[in-house]
């Protein structure tokens, strides 16, 4: 799991999930901005220490699957370890987009309207990329191009392994999320994209109690649900027919 920014709201949801599936959560520690930009040096060597080295612990010995799971800016770095698993060809079982800021040129129509609008937020988010880009930006996303990876929307996405990608329907991420998702369906992947009427961004951290916000959490519990169930059944599959060949 990589976390955006508030660790100890994010992290109860995943755990709850993680308690149901009987799966490991590595909470991922990094640099933050501004004090750590995603210089190469900071965010490039941890694509393959999430990817390489934890396929390598007792998370495959024993056949647990790997999830990459990334809320707010924590998604940004999930999907870009995801371009880094499937170039060094790393599988994982899926990739959780929850809240996505994933793309610092802020074009999107949400944006917009949400900076219309009394939030004002089109200048609070351009304070936070830059802490996230450091005096680089832009020029570095020249050459590592996936520390913002809503700017990878027309490349190829296929080999991704299925996606799950949430917001909310007020987020000033909408459609950046929406994009990354079409990207996917594009390549001929798949992808479950969910967007919540009247929810802004992190809604359902901050005000757990609403309806919403336990539906949308359902929502998230269901997917792994189906993930889990499709992975056994495919081992099981798989074991018949080395039992067959025998």
């Amino acid at each position: 799991m990589v976390s955006g920014a508030a660790l100890s709201l994010d992290l109860p949801q995943v755990l709850d999930i993680a308690e149901d599936q009987s799966l490991l959560v590595v909470a991922v520690e990094y640099g933050r901005a501004p004090e750590h930009p995603a210089r190469p040096e900071c965010w490039i060597p941890l694509m393959p220490l999430v990817g390489s080295q934890l396929m390598q612990t007792s998370l495959t010995i024993h056949g647990t699957p790997l999830f990459l799971h990334g809320l707010s800016g924590g998604a940004d770095l999930a999907a870009s370890v995801a371009f880094e698993a499937r170039a060094v060809g790393l599988d994982h079982a899926g990739l959780v987009i929850d809240g996505a800021m994933i793309d610092d040129r802020m074009e999107s129509l949400s944006y917009r309207q949400l900076d219309s609008s009394s939030a004002a937020l089109a200048k609070m988010y351009r304070v936070m990329w830059d802490a996230v880009l450091g005096k680089a930006s832009p020029s570095i996303l020249e050459d590592y191009p996936h520390l913002a990876a809503g700017r990878l929307i027309d490349e190829d996405f296929s080999g991704f392994p299925p996606v799950f990608l949430m917001c909310g329907a007020s987020d000033a991420f909408r459609d950046d999320t929406t994009a990354f998702a079409q990207a996917i369906w594009r390549s001929g992947g798949t992808a479950d994209l969910h967007q919540w009427a009247g929810t802004i961004h992190g809604s359902d951290l901050m005000v757990p109690e609403a309806h919403v916000s336990k539906e949308s959490a359902a929502v998230r519990r269901g997917w792994y649900d189906r993930r889990m169930t499709r992975i056994e059944e495919d081992k099981k599959l798989s074991l018949d027919e080395k039992v067959q060949a025998i």
